[in-house]
């Protein structure tokens, strides 16, 4: 259920990010929001499984319980947070001393 109330917030959060800087479609964008989110927690959980078997051996994957879980969150969270960088990062299509047109 987290993950899903993070992704609509960083979904919505990229959106208006990008239409502030006069990007008109940033949908692409913020399907990359669900892509790196889901692609970061699938990273994190298999990275730490890795780690977990080669430090203390195959059987004590099976044990892996609840400390997964921050794993996931933060390896989502850094590429989400990558995504924001370069969204910031990026150039703004707005003529300088030019409002932005209001969305309808």
């Amino acid at each position: 259920m987290l993950e899903i109330i993070a992704i609509v917030i960083f979904y919505k959060r990229l959106g208006a990010l990008l239409r502030g800087k006069g990007w008109e479609n940033p949908i692409w964008m913020q399907i990359l929001v669900i892509v790196l989110w889901i692609g970061g927690m699938l990273l994190g959980g298999f990275a730490w499984s890795m780690y977990i078997a080669i430090t203390k051996g195959v059987d004590a994957v099976d044990q892996i319980s609840w400390e997964i879980y921050p794993v996931m969150y933060i390896s989502a969270l850094l590429g989400v947070g990558m995504l924001f960088l370069i969204a910031k990062s990026m150039p703004s299509r707005l003529l300088p001393g030019v409002p932005p047109e209001p969305i309808q």
